[in-house]
């Protein structure tokens, strides 16, 4: 998913993938419990179905929780099921 710390101030950025699945994956993020509406996914032609990707990028502040919470949820119409996956982020203070 991306990095594990990170010091207040730094722009950090969190990695999802999803595939090869037919049709394509929707990817979400949940950020410290709030759903992150306008992330945006890159869908790609791959062996065995599409490949669906995305990124979230923040800025650590202050105001961070001492430790930060990433999900990324894959929804598929085929699978009738979400797969999660969750980084967990300390948020250390220079």
């Amino acid at each position: 998913m991306g990095p594990t710390e990170g010091i207040v101030g730094n722009v950090i950025t969190m990695s999802c993938a999803a595939g090869p699945s037919n049709p394509a994956s929707k990817l979400s993020w949940i950020i410290d419990g709030n759903l992150i509406p306008s992330t945006t996914s890159e869908v790609e032609v791959s062996k065995g179905g599409w490949m669906t990707t995305s990124n979230v990028t923040v800025t650590l502040t202050r105001q961070d929780p001492d430790n930060k919470t990433f999900s990324c949820h894959a929804d598929n119409d085929a699978l009738k099921e979400t797969i999660k996956e969750t980084a967990y982020f300390s948020v250390v203070s220079p």
